[in-house]
């Protein structure tokens, strides 16, 4: 069984986009790191503002037990992943998470 919250460097491909930075995480803490995500969509300050389109954009989508995002959506997500685990911040790479049991 992988462990929850850990960090390796293996490739995974979306496309033609290569991920190089990937995330355990179980189903349950995907659904709070998206409930959290759609919290702050809809605070008022990004309302106007195209970053509310990146931070939506496409995420939550499970594809062969991935969830890939982009670096907005990884840069938002950090602060949550270090409140979670207390650990070191995420490199700036695309990102994804892998889903664990």
């Amino acid at each position: 069984m992988k462990k929850e919250f850990t960090i390796n460097y293996i490739k995974h491909w979306d496309g033609d986009t290569c991920y190089t930075q990937t995330i355990n995480i179980t189903e349950h803490n995907l659904c709070f790191l998206k409930n959290e995500l759609e919290k702050e969509v809809f605070k008022k300050k990004y309302q106007k503002q195209v970053l509310s389109k990146d931070l939506q954009e496409s995420f939550g989508e499970i594809k062969n037990g991935f969830v890939f995002m982009n670096r907005t959506q990884r840069d938002f997500f950090n602060k949550f992943l270090g409140l979670l685990t207390n650990s070191r911040r995420l490199k700036d790479r695309n990102t994804c998470f892998c889903i664990v049991k």
